[in-house]
């Protein structure tokens, strides 16, 4: 009887420290994701996300533009007035809006318009750029946004 009960001790502290043991490893494989997952989102920069926010918001005002005819326009007074007006205060933009004719199936430049700021020299300026069509020629518009 007494060696029943040594065996019987002994295979339930067995199983005790292996259940123990499964416990600390499945808590450390959860401690690492926990550790890995912030570390990722700590390491994201804040000029990361605020350059990716002025990028959308430069797309949204060329966006606004084209498809309220006022690119299409190619008046510069026009583009000027409406860029002005969807600016935020502490933004800067400058739109170039290059046009193209077709001549015997080769496309030829046959206009460009610049409007807006110069581009600085000590601030980070995002570009980006779109194109259109403004009745037969192909318009293509590059821009750049900063922060003031």
């Amino acid at each position: 009887m007494k060696e029943e009960a040594q065996l019987s001790s002994s295979r339930c502290g067995r199983r005790g420290i292996v259940f123990s043991l499964d416990a600390v490893v499945g808590l450390l494989v959860v401690t690492l994701f926990l550790i890995g997952s912030a570390s990722i989102v700590l390491n994201t920069e804040i000029d990361d996300w605020q350059d990716i926010q002025l990028s959308k918001q430069g797309a949204d005002i060329m966006a606004v533009l084209h498809y309220g005819g006022v690119l299409e326009s190619l008046d510069n007074e026009t583009i000027s007035q409406e860029l002005n007006a969807l600016l935020q205060t502490h933004q800067g933009m400058r739109v170039e809006v290059i046009e193209y004719e077709n001549d015997g199936g080769i496309w030829e430049q046959s206009s460009m318009l610049i409007v807006g700021e110069e581009l600085p020299d000590e601030t980070k300026v995002i570009k980006g750029q779109r194109h259109f069509l403004s009745g037969d020629k192909w318009c293509t518009t590059d821009y750049w946004i900063w922060l003031k």
